[in-house]
């Protein structure tokens, strides 16, 4: 086992709407160019902006495979183009809980990964 990504599911809410992430954008100061709901999901593209949904937790994994979890180097003070399994795992124990406690409720991501399987690389650029 390399790895095991999940996220504990909550009652209400668990659909990323757009209104809801508008929310949760403007309070955790998202970039501008940080991918709308459904954006990095090609099944959800053609759907009008208002009806893409999706979980909080899923949203936040594509967006962190996608480059958004990619961590500053702390020799070079720079990103290195590349996601690997820790620093997503950094990313997402840290934006999910925050995101959902916008909203009013708690989600904590279970991210177990084997000790040497860390450094993982999981996309580049």
């Amino acid at each position: 086992k390399i790895a095991m990504l999940s996220a504990d599911k909550y009652e209400t809410a668990a659909e990323l709407t757009a209104d809801r992430f508008e929310t949760i954008k403007r309070k955790l100061n998202l970039p501008d160019d940080f991918p709308e709901p459904g954006y990095l999901d090609k099944s959800q593209a053609s759907k009008p902006k208002k009806e893409r949904g999706g979980g909080i937790f899923t949203h936040f994994m594509l967006a962190g495979l996608a480059g958004y979890a990619d961590a500053v180097d702390t020799e070079t003070n720079q990103k290195d183009g590349v996601v690997t399994i820790g620093e997503l795992k950094e990313y997402l124990s840290k934006i999910v809980s925050k995101a959902v406690q916008i909203l009013g409720h708690t989600q904590h991501p279970v991210i177990e990964i084997a000790e040497a399987s860390g450094t993982l690389p999981l996309t580049a650029k």
